[in-house]
């Protein structure tokens, strides 16, 4: 697996994580300002990452999550 690859599906992987966590606590707290921003800037960030990587679906998905 080339090293692009891999270092994009390990900064995916911790992006994820981040984004369900605060997903979770937005459950709890929906009016938690912080927890919404992180949300975004995962997804964003994300969909960044996935675009560079030109996986042209998984940028469009995120762009609509966003």
């Amino acid at each position: 697996m080339n090293e692009f690859l891999e270092q994009f599906l390990v900064e995916s992987r911790e992006l994820v994580e981040q984004a369900t966590d605060d997903l979770l606590a937005l459950e709890e707290r929906p009016d938690d300002g912080e927890r919404l921003d992180s949300v975004f800037r995962a997804f964003h960030t994300l969909k960044g990452a996935a675009g560079i990587m030109d996986f042209e679906a998984m940028a469009r998905a995120l762009h609509a999550a966003e």
